[in-house]
């Protein structure tokens, strides 16, 4: 873990979601493709995206159960919300970008199942490949790049019907598994998560190369974030090269409480506070005057620099607010602060 994340992870969780509500639009949810209630996911509005060559691209679950999805263009242009295709889901969207620029989405289904495509660099979307699993609320995604003879691969996390960790891998492009171990769903923690889990890149993982090269601390690590039981923020290492899941803890942070947290590529950490502020470490504020932020944060995916290399992502954050709006803020501060919200309207949920 680099020594900024670490520091970041000690900061006190501003505290618990007190609620989240499921607004009306413009048409009901169809009963089929309600996602299943499970008591320890309290925050499964999220809004997704991920950084491709032609700008960021935004995805929501829509009041129809259907996703959609917003590009906008690099110089900040937005494009319109349209739906991404005529298949309803039960729960808002993951999202990632591997090293090669791929856009990568996943959902649970309204089986239960989760669902996984992405985008190949030339803009064709491969449609949905079903990967099974019997999960709750909403999946997360991350990508690991290559490093030093490191497979790359994409890890998908969801919670099991037990409330805990699960996750699966591919290599970038395929429906491969990078290693056997990861050809299904692995358990990763006998921990019990309060709400969905969050993936985010790290570096830290001490594994040996399939090449033989000497160890290094190369990103070749996920940090999964939750919410314990007593509220608390958590949030502990998977190494993708292990054979098995890294025999690594969870960080308590026994100061505060937290609804869900999100980190960045910087150390940041992400989440809403009981005011219904986005947070990192202090006190960040709200999209505008009035509105809350109603969802757990996501942080933009973006391509995670090979061999180390310095970040260059403009920390976006995404949140929906209690109108079901979509919000992007990029901070300008360290600390997170001193950014500008950008509404992105819609109707999410």
């Amino acid at each position: 873990m680099n020594s900024r994340m670490t520091t970041k992870r000690s900061r006190a969780f501003a505290g618990v979601l007190a609620g989240v509500s499921v607004f009306a639009g413009i048409a009901s949810i169809p009963a089929a493709a309600q996602a299943a209630t499970a008591p320890y996911d309290i925050s499964p509005q999220r809004v997704a995206g991920s950084y491709a060559a032609d700008g960021l691209h935004v995805f929501v679950r829509g009041t129809t159960g259907y996703l959609y999805q917003k590009v906008i263009a690099k110089n900040g242009q937005q494009g319109s919300w349209t739906v991404f295709d005529t298949t309803q889901v039960a729960s808002s969207p993951a999202s990632t970008v591997d090293s090669e620029g791929r856009v990568y989405l996943a959902v649970r289904a309204t089986n239960g199942n989760v669902l996984y495509q992405w985008r190949e660099p030339n803009g064709s979307w491969t449609g949905w490949k079903n990967i099974g699993g019997t999960t709750y609320g909403a999946p997360a995604l991350q990508a690991i790049p290559a490093q030093n003879g490191q497979y790359p691969e994409v890890l998908i996390a969801a919670q099991n019907s037990a409330g805990q960790p699960q996750a699966r891998a591919f290599t970038p492009g395929t429906l491969s598994p990078p290693i056997a171990h990861w050809a299904s769903w692995v358990g990763l923690d006998d921990q019990v998560l309060q709400a969905a889990p969050m993936l985010g890149a790290a570096q830290g993982c001490q594994d040996t190369p399939r090449d033989g090269a000497p160890d290094s601390a190369q990103p070749n690590a996920v940090v999964l974030l939750g919410r314990g039981s007593n509220g608390n923020g958590m949030q502990r290492e998977v190494c993708g090269d292990a054979p098995s899941p890294a025999p690594a803890t969870w960080f308590l942070n026994s100061e505060g409480t937290s609804s869900g947290i999100a980190s960045d590529s910087h150390g940041g950490v992400w989440f809403r506070g009981t005011d219904g502020a986005l947070w990192d470490g202090t006190r960040v504020g709200v999209p505008a005057a009035g509105r809350r932020v109603a969802c757990t944060p996501t942080v933009a995916g973006y391509q995670v620099p090979k061999n180390g290399g310095t970040p260059t992502d403009p920390r976006s954050v995404l949140v929906r607010d209690d109108q079901g709006t979509s919000w992007l803020y990029v901070p300008v501060e360290e600390d997170g602060t001193g950014g500008t919200w950008t509404n992105l309207g819609g109707i999410a949920t």
